[in-house]
């Protein structure tokens, strides 16, 4: 049978106190097949115990090849090597999943470029904001109580008329040079128009290029 041995050490004058919890309840410690020094406790985990690898500062911070927070886990990358990476190990799973606290215009998720500039924002909404992403997107019925079949970032339809519909945005775009995709199903046209941030005009024409009312306009919004 092993034996525990506790020994002092010959030059020291201190007193090592062994002082049990206020418990109730058996514990047992369980020590490694091999020798372990235990020291002084540190907010850092040591590689080898020449260079710090991973830092755990006194506001819960975690950071690892570099010194110091910023974030809950901060994690940054040197050279060629990938910073970090989820990988799954069933087909059917979730890889990875990033939960915000709500369901408005805050970013669940932001990936910026080297000077800390922001180039894509995914929205606790579902919105998504970049260069490539839409802004707004619609179908819409346009003959006889107007509806939207379906649409993101579109709040509401305004009838202005035989083929002439206003749409009215959820959330501003920055400025009025925003650009407009449009189409339909059948040959008709369409024109499009924006009138303000947070507006733009659709309107649909026969094929003699009169205004008439379409059943499947189609809008698509890219810009700031």
């Amino acid at each position: 049978m092993s034996k525990v041995k506790i020994q002092g050490h010959a030059s020291g004058t201190g007193v090592l106190t062994i002082e049990a919890p206020n418990t109730n309840d058996d514990s047992t410690i369980t020590l490694p097949d091999g020798d372990v020094t235990l020291g002084a406790a540190t907010p850092s985990i040591d590689d080898n115990g020449n260079a710090t690898a991973m830092t755990i500062d006194s506001t819960e911070q975690i950071s690892i090849g570099a010194a110091s927070g910023g974030a809950r886990l901060l994690v940054a990358a040197t050279g060629n090597e990938t910073g970090f990476q989820v990988e799954s190990s069933v087909a059917a799973e979730t890889t990875a999943v990033l939960k915000g606290g709500g369901t408005g215009a805050v970013s669940v998720l932001e990936c910026r470029d080297s000077s800390n500039s922001a180039v894509l924002k995914v929205y606790q909404d579902g919105r998504g904001l970049s260069q490539f992403t839409a802004k707004a997107w619609c179908n819409f019925n346009g003959t006889g109580t107007i509806a939207f079949r379906d649409s993101h970032n579109c709040s509401s339809l305004t009838d202005n008329g035989t083929g002439e519909y206003r749409v009215n945005l959820t959330n501003a775009m920055a400025n009025t040079s925003y650009a407009i995709l449009q189409g339909q199903e059948n040959r008709n046209h369409m024109k499009t128009e924006p009138i303000s941030t947070t507006q733009f005009l659709c309107d649909t024409l026969n094929n003699s290029h009169a205004n008439a009312d379409s059943d499947n306009p189609q809008c698509l919004v890219f810009g700031d």
